[in-house]
């Protein structure tokens, strides 16, 4: 992903980016859902001492599919992951969110998704383990956020086979223009301490 500056059209150094998506059974680590493909039968709620709600357990302390990378002097971040899988009412996509050097609050520079083609999700929903995901798979122009996005910008990735299928991996790229200057609040649906994550807010349950 290479990020460039709207004000100056120059690419943005030293910026933070923040990437998470679904496995291939379309399931987030460290928040639960109904929705999101997640049982809940493993999951407890307790009540703290200051009255907030922890919940604990099952992929609730995990953290993988998630990862954060600064930008060098080209603008340009790398990742290294899977296809994302599609859940209840989403396609698979990767959401990001960059921010400025040295902020570790709540505020980002931009939150959004990038998508990917119909067909490449065609040969991917094809193949174990994606073709064992059970949730139904919308199509491109039943994506509310994508066809919201395509109005001002192009939120498709580029992509590369690295071999003769999808099953050998592919090499994906987007170029992507933020106002490094604004600040957007973001509400984080959970938090990770290191040997523990606590969600704070329930999501569509």
């Amino acid at each position: 992903m290479q990020f460039i500056n709207t004000r100056t059209c120059r690419p943005i150094e030293d910026l933070f980016v923040e990437i998470w998506h679904a496995n291939a059974s379309g399931v987030y680590s460290g928040v639960a859902s109904i929705d999101n493909g997640n049982s809940l039968s493993t999951l407890q709620e307790n009540e703290e001492g200051n009255g907030e709600r922890k919940m604990t357990g099952g992929i609730v302390d995990e953290s993988w599919l998630r990862g954060v990378q600064q930008t060098g002097a080209n603008g340009v971040v790398r990742f290294k992951t899977i296809m994302p899988g599609w859940y209840l009412g989403k396609l698979s996509n990767d959401t990001l969110a960059p921010s400025s050097p040295a902020n570790h609050s709540v505020q980002a520079s931009h939150v959004g998704q990038i998508f990917f083609d119909s067909n490449l999700l065609d040969h991917v929903a094809a193949i174990h383990p994606y073709k064992s995901n059970s949730q139904r798979r919308i199509k491109n122009d039943q994506d509310a956020v994508l066809m919201q996005e395509s109005n001002t910008s192009d939120p498709m990735v580029q992509y590369a086979m690295m071999g003769n299928g999808v099953e050998e991996g592919l090499l994906g790229w987007i170029v992507l223009g933020i106002d490094p200057e604004v600040n957007v609040g973001v509400r984080g649906a959970a938090s990770w301490y290191g040997t523990w994550g606590r969600m704070w807010r329930k999501l569509w349950y």
